[in-house]
C-alpha cells in the first residue's frame, strides 16, 4: 500500500511564492498527509546514509537537474508515498488511486512522442518522473537504480536520470514489476507547450494492453504546468530572425538540404527473444594490412559459438605492404575444412596513406575505396544466405554469442555497440540524429566535399549514451559489427561510393536502407571490444 506521504525537493526548505501555492493546493485536498519538503542537503543525505554505493555517482552528476531526477528513485524506494515536482498543482484527492495501486508512473501526452527527442529512439510511449507513487521497497526501483548506474556516464539529462531513462527502465524490467500507469488526461490536460491536449482512442488502447492504467476520473485530478519541461528551451521563444550571412548563404548554397524521408520506427518491445534457428551466414571482412590482427580475429571467429557449418567467410584484402597476404593464404588452408567454404580475394586501388586514416583530408577518398571493398563482399551474400555479417579485423573482443544476440532482434539491420577498452564509444559512425542536420550544419560541415565531417556528439547521439535500452533506431550504421538481411542486399541497397544525403559508406547504407523502408537497429547492451590504442 503506497502510504500517505507527499514529497518535494527543492534546493533549499525556503520555496518561491508559487510553489508554495503548490504545496498548498496539496495541503487542501490532502488534510491528513505528511508532506516532506526535501533540500539539496536533505537528499544528499539520504543517499550518504542508505545508498553509500551510489554517492560517487550522484556526486559526479555534472548537472544539478540530474541528482534532482535520481534521488527520487530513491525517496520512493526508502520512504514510498507520492513524489511530486513543484508545477504539478492539485485539484483533487487522489486517495482513490492509493487502494488501486502499489506503484505507479505517470505517462507523458501523446504529443510529445512528435518531438524529435522522442520519436528518434523509437518510443512507444512516455513516462515521466514528475509525479510517481509507490509502496515502501517496492523492487522495482531497484532495477531504476541499476539503469542510473548503467547511465551514469550519460552526457544528456533525459538519458542519464529523467523520462527517457525511465521509459526504458519500464520496458526492460521483469513483467511482475511492471508499474501501473496514470494516463495524462489524468494529470496532465495540456502538453508541455501549454496547449491543451487529449489522447488518441488508439494510443489509450495501446496504453492498456501495456499497463494497468489508472485513469478512473471524468476530470484532471492534477494540473502538470511542464516549468521544468525537457524542451522548455524552446518554450514560448519566437522564431530567432535570419542574419544577412544566412540569407546570403542559403542563395549562394541552394543544394544544402538534407533529405530525410524515411519514417520514424516505434519498437514496441525491448525483450529479445531466443533464436532456436540458425540461418546460414556470410562473415564479411575487408583487411589493409592487417597481419598484426589475423590471429586475434581467427581466434575470435572460431570461437563464435555457431553452428561452423552454417557459416562461410569472405575476405577482401586491398594495397597491403605487411605480411597479410601470407597470414591469409594460411588462415583460408586452416579454414577450409572448419566452415563450410572460405572465399580470400585480392582488390588493390593504389591507395596508401601518409596520415591518420581519420585525418578528415582523406575520408572522401578512403571511405569511397571501403564502400567499393564492401559492395564486393555483399555481392557474396546475394545468393545462398540469410545474412551477411560484417566484422572487422581488427577487433580485440566478441561475445561468442554475436550472432545469436544480433539475430534475437529480428531486425533488418542490426549493429552492435563497438566500444574502446573503457567502455567509451568506438565505432561513431553509429548514431541517430537527435535533431536533423539544419542549414547551418550542413552548411559548417559538409559544404566542400558534400560529406558531412562534425565533430563528435550532438545532434549525434552514439549507442553508449543509450545503454538502458536493449534496441534503438540507428539513422546511420558503422561496420566493425553489422549483419544484414541479404533481402536488404537484393533489394538494391548498397554501400554508397560517394556521399548519400551527406553520408558515405555505412553511414550511408544505414540512411539508404532505411530510405528503402528497411528497419535499422543498434543494440546498445551487445559490445563487441576494439583496442583503445587508435
Amino acid at each position: 500500500m503506497i502510504p500517505k506521504i507527499i514529497h518535494f525537493t527543492w534546493v533549499d526548505h525556503n520555496l518561491p511564492e508559487a510553489y508554495k501555492k503548490v504545496v498548498d493546493s496539496w495541503r487542501l485536498h490532502h488534510p491528513d498527509w505528511q508532506i516532506n519538503i526535501w533540500s539539496d542537503e536533505d537528499n544528499r543525505a539520504l543517499i550518504e546514509d542508505h545508498y553509500p554505493w551510489f554517492l560517487e555517482i550522484y556526486d559526479a552528476y555534472p548537472k544539478a537537474i540530474m541528482r534532482c531526477d535520481a534521488v527520487r528513485y530513491f525517496i520512493l524506494h526508502h520512504e514510498g508515498g507520492v513524489y511530486s515536482d513543484l508545477d504539478v498543482e492539485c485539484l483533487g484527492s487522489i486517495d482513490g488511486l492509493m487502494g488501486a495501486s502499489r506503484l505507479f508512473l505517470s505517462a507523458e501526452p501523446e504529443k510529445h512522442l512528435e518531438e524529435r527527442q522522442a520519436s528518434a529512439r523509437g518510443f512507444p510511449y512516455l513516462l515521466c518522473n514528475a509525479l510517481m507513487g509507490s509502496e515502501r521497497g517496492n523492487g522495482f526501483w531497484n532495477h531504476v537504480h541499476e539503469v542510473l548506474v548503467k547511465q551514469r556516464e550519460s552526457y544528456t539529462v533525459l538519458d542519464a536520470t529523467g523520462p527517457f531513462m525511465l521509459t526504458g527502465a519500464v520496458m526492460t524490467v521483469a513483467d511482475e514489476l511492471r508499474p501501473d500507469v496514470l494516463l495524462a488526461d489524468s494529470w496532465s490536460p495540456h502538453d508541455k507547450h501549454g496547449n491543451s491536449c487529449h489522447d488518441s482512442a488508439a494510443y489509450r488502447q495501446t496504453m492498456y494492453a501495456q499497463f494497468n492504467c489508472l485513469d478512473t476520473v471524468d476530470k484532471p485530478l492534477l494540473n502538470h504546468l511542464w516549468h521544468g519541461s525537457w524542451s522548455n528551451k524552446d518554450l514560448n521563444r519566437r522564431p530567432k530572425r535570419k542574419s544577412l550571412k544566412q540569407i546570403w548563404r542559403e542563395l549562394r548554397c541552394p543544394e544544402l538540404d538534407y533529405k530525410d524521408i524515411a519514417s520514424a520506427i516505434v519498437i514496441d518491445n525491448q525483450r529479445l527473444e531466443q533464436v532456436t534457428s540458425h540461418p546460414r551466414i556470410l562473415i564479411a571482412t575487408p583487411m589493409k594490412n592487417a597481419a598484426s590482427n589475423i590471429e586475434r580475429y581467427r581466434e575470435m571467429i572460431e570461437a563464435l559459438d555457431y553452428p561452423c557449418e552454417q557459416i562461410d567467410v569472405a575476405i577482401l584484402y586491398s594495397d597491403c605492404i605487411d605480411k597479410t597476404e601470407e597470414l591469409l593464404m594460411q588462415l583460408k588452408s586452416s579454414w577450409s575444412e572448419r566452415f563450410h567454404s572460405v572465399w580470400i580475394e585480392r582488390l588493390d586501388f593504389g591507395f596508401h596513406l601518409k596520415v591518420k586514416r581519420w585525418d578528415r583530408s582523406v575520408q572522401l577518398r578512403r571511405r569511397s575505396i571501403l564502400a567499393q571493398c564492401r559492395n564486393r563482399l555483399a555481392s557474396r551474400a546475394l545468393e545462398g544466405y540469410e545474412y551477411c555479417l560484417f566484422i572487422d579485423v581488427d577487433l580485440s573482443d566478441l561475445p561468442t554469442d554475436l550472432i545469436q544476440q544480433m539475430l534475437s532482434s529480428q531486425r533488418d539491420v542490426v549493429m552492435a555497440n563497438c566500444v574502446k577498452e573503457d567502455g567509451k564509444p568506438f565505432d561513431k559512425n553509429a548514431f541517430l540524429y537527435e535533431k536533423l542536420p539544419d542549414f547551418k550544419y550542413l552548411y559548417r560541415y559538409a559544404r566542400k566535399e558534400g560529406l558531412l565531417q562534425p565533430p563528435s556528439g550532438t545532434p549525434r547521439i552514439y549507442l553508449t549514451e543509450l545503454n538502458y535500452l536493449n534496441l534503438v533506431p540507428l539513422d546511420c550504421v558503422g561496420g566493425t559489427a553489422l549483419l544484414v538481411k541479404s533481402e536488404v542486399l537484393k533489394q538494391g541497397v548498397t554501400f554508397p561510393e560517394s556521399p548519400y544525403n551527406y553520408h558515405i559508406e555505412t553511414e550511408g547504407f544505414g540512411l539508404m536502407a532505411r530510405d528503402r523502408g528497411f528497419t535499422v537497429v543498434g543494440m546498445p547492451n551487445l559490445h563487441v571490444v576494439h583496442p583503445s590504442n587508435e
